[in-house]
């Protein structure tokens, strides 16, 4: 690689990197050299279909999460609760770090600049310097933060709005510890799982075991119960899958 430069300077055409491999397998017609570059143009073509398919479908999932009741009320009550915490925050700090932190330079500004700043709320700074005190002062704004955060805060706002419909359905929450208990039975090595079976129980009836010694071990109740249930799993408009805890 440290030659190449040399190589484009000094001559008409230069092979880089896997042309060099290319260029071997039609000069030679080699079946095994066509036949890899031939599976490696089929890979990249492969891994390009999965990339924009992810992306489609995740673009599709942030339609959803941003179309939907939970998303927009935690995006007002998360902006709103940045306001004023980074209000509260403007009151205490002097003229100079009120002009660095909301325009994010380090720069000492002019006396002109500076007196700008003066008696200056919050309220009245322009939506950029907002964002950009936000960011320094860790009091983020909705559209700051990840959508892996997003997704959360959504989900388990979405959960606890419809606990109720689900509060007194024993079916449900036999059916979610049962798949709660399929996850821990999971996570146990060969012996353990070997000696539970010795106890006759079906699988289902273990599962159901596991999950219920796990609440009582962890003293996780029915509404962090269901906070879990909302981090993993949402559906819109009805919840339609059983509690699965990842």
């Amino acid at each position: 690689q440290a030659q190449i430069p040399f190589f484009v300077t000094a001559c008409d055409y230069t092979l880089i990197g896997e042309e060099f491999f290319a260029a071997s397998a039609y000069l030679s017609q080699k079946p095994e050299l066509i036949g890899g570059v031939r599976g490696q143009d089929m890979v990249k073509v492969g891994v390009i279909t999965l990339t924009l398919i992810s992306l489609f479908l995740f673009l599709g999932n942030l339609f959803e999460y941003s179309s939907s009741e939970e998303w927009k009320h935690l995006k007002n009550e998360y902006n709103l609760e940045a306001d004023d915490l980074n209000s509260t925050m403007w009151n205490n700090l002097d003229n100079l770090l009120r002009y660095q932190w909301s325009n994010n330079t380090i720069h000492v500004p002019d006396s002109l600049l500076f007196n700008e700043f003066k008696g200056l709320d919050f309220i009245d700074l322009d939506k950029s310097k907002k964002n950009n005190f936000g960011l320094k002062t860790g009091n983020k704004y909705w559209f700051q933060i990840g959508f892996d955060e997003k997704e959360e805060k959504t989900n388990i706002k979405y959960a606890l709005n419809n606990y109720d419909d689900y509060l007194n359905n024993k079916e449900f929450w036999i059916e979610s510890k049962t798949e709660y208990g399929r996850n821990l039975w999971k996570d146990l090595d060969h012996f353990d799982q070997d000696s539970l079976m010795a106890s006759g129980l079906s699988k289902e009836k273990i599962y159901l075991s596991l999950a219920e010694n796990d609440f009582i071990n962890t003293r996780v109740d029915s509404s962090d119960f269901m906070s879990l249930w909302g981090a993993s799993q949402r559906s819109i408009p009805l919840i339609k899958s059983i509690l699965t805890v990842q």
